[in-house]
C-alpha cells in the first residue's frame, strides 16, 4: 500500500506515486528534502549562500530583543520581535503579535500550511518546533520529529515545506541578565534574617551560584567562545517565604539548561539516592550520563564523541552540585 503526500498546491492528500493530483491537476513535486527523525540537529557553516555578509549588514541594526530571517533569495531581512512564542504559518487573515505572515513569500504554493511551526524564546534561547504541519518542518535539512523542540543557532536554515527561510541570532542574545527564583527544597525558618545567614551564604548559596558558573563557562568554551565574567546584579530573599529572587548577568544558557535538563534530574536523584550527597547509585549515573551528554547536544551539535565526552567530565562536577543542592530553580 503506497504512502500518502500532500498536494504543495491544494494541500490534498493523494496517492504517493501520483504524478498529478487528483483535486487540482497540479504536478507532484518529489523534490523534498529526505525525512529523517533525528533529536538534535548539527548547525551548518554560517557563511552558506552569502549569510555571513548579510548578517554583518543588518544584524547591527537589528532592534533590541529581536532576530532577522532572510526568506528564499530575499536580501532584505523579515525582522522579528522577540516573543516567549511566535508562530510561523499564513495568517494573512487573522494576523496576530505573535504570528509570522509569509503569505506574500509564495507560502501556501509552497506547502506552508496555516499554523506551520513555532519559536519558542526563552531566555535567550530559541527552539524551533513542529506544528504537525502537512508537509514538514525541517532544521538544517533534517526532518523534525512533531512535538519536538530543537535549539537553534545563528545561520540555521529552516524549511516549512518548501519555503526555506535561514534565521539570523545576534550573539548578544546569549549576553543579558536572567532573573529567576530559587527555592529552597529543606524545612527551614521562613524569617527573612534567617534566609540569608551568613553559614547560609558560604556553605550553600555560593556553593549554588559557583555551579551555575561553571556551567554556564563549560557552554561557551564547547562553542569556542571567549569565557564571560558573570556578576551577580541582586539577590533578594521573599519574607515568609523559602524562596530568594537572584539576577546574573551572562548566565543566561545556564539558567535554561538547568530547567530543562537538571531539574526533571533531581527528581531521578531524589528517587535514585537515600543518602544526602551520595551518587553511587548505577541507576543514576546512567541517568547522569544521558543528561550531560543531552546538554552538550544542546549548546554544539557539532562535537565530536570525543569532544563530547570531555566536556562531558568537565561539566559533571557542577551538574552534581546543582541536582544535589537543597537549592532548587522555580520552573517558569
Amino acid at each position: 500500500m503506497n504512502d500518502a503526500i500532500f498536494c504543495l498546491v491544494c494541500h490534498h492528500k493523494i496517492s504517493a506515486d501520483a504524478k498529478l493530483c487528483s483535486f487540482c491537476g497540479a504536478p507532484v513535486t518529489r523534490s523534498r528534502p529526505p525525512e529523517r527523525s533525528t533529536l538534535k540537529v548539527a548547525p551548518i557553516p554560517v557563511a552558506t549562500a552569502g549569510l555571513e555578509s548579510l548578517s554583518k549588514r543588518y544584524l547591527p541594526k537589528l532592534p533590541e530583543n529581536s532576530f532577522a530571517l532572510f526568506i528564499m533569495e530575499d536580501d532584505n531581512p523579515l525582522i522579528v520581535k522577540n516573543s516567549e512564542v511566535i508562530y510561523l504559518g499564513r495568517f494573512a487573515q487573522n494576523p496576530t503579535s505573535s504570528s509570522v505572515d509569509l503569505t506574500k513569500y509564495g507560502a501556501a504554493e509552497m506547502g506552508v500550511s496555516r499554523s506551520h511551526a513555532r519559536i519558542n524564546w526563552s531566555e535567550g534561547i530559541y527552539e524551533l518546533e513542529d506544528l504537525a504541519s502537512s508537509n514538514g518542518t525541517w532544521l538544517n535539512y533534517q526532518r523534525l520529529a512533531y512535538g519536538t523542540s530543537y535549539e537553534l543557532h545563528n545561520g540555521d536554515v529552516i524549511l516549512l515545506g518548501q519555503l526555506q527561510l535561514t534565521i539570523c541570532l545576534p550573539e548578544s542574545t546569549r549576553k543579558w541578565e536572567v532573573s529567576f527564583d530559587v527555592r529552597r527544597n529543606k524545612t527551614v525558618d521562613t524569617v527573612y534574617l534567617q534566609i540569608l545567614t551568613p553559614n547560609f551564604m558560604e556553605t550553600v548559596l555560593c556553593k549554588f551560584l559557583q555551579a551555575i558558573v561553571d556551567l554556564q563557562q563549560i557552554c561557551l568554551l564547547s562553542r569556542g567562545q571567549q569565557i564571560d565574567d558573570i556578576h551577580i546584579l541582586s539577590i533578594k530573599a521573599a519574607l515568609q517565604r523559602p524562596l530568594l529572587h537572584i539576577s546574573l548577568d551572562n548566565a543566561n544558557e545556564a539558567v535554561h539548561y538547568i530547567r530543562k535538563w537538571l531539574n526533571p534530574l533531581r527528581q531521578v536523584y531524589a528517587e535514585k539516592t537515600t543518602i544526602p550527597g551520595q551518587v553511587a547509585v548505577p541507576d543514576f549515573q546512567d541517568e547522569l550520563l544521558k543528561t550531560l551528554h543531552n546538554i552538550l547536544l544542546d549548546i554544539n551539535p557539532a562535537l565530536d564523541e570525543v569532544a563530547r565526552n570531555g566536556f562531558a567530565e568537565q561539566m559533571k562536577p557542577a551538574v552534581i552540585s546543582l541536582v544535589s543542592s537543597e537549592l532548587e530553580i522555580t520552573s517558569l
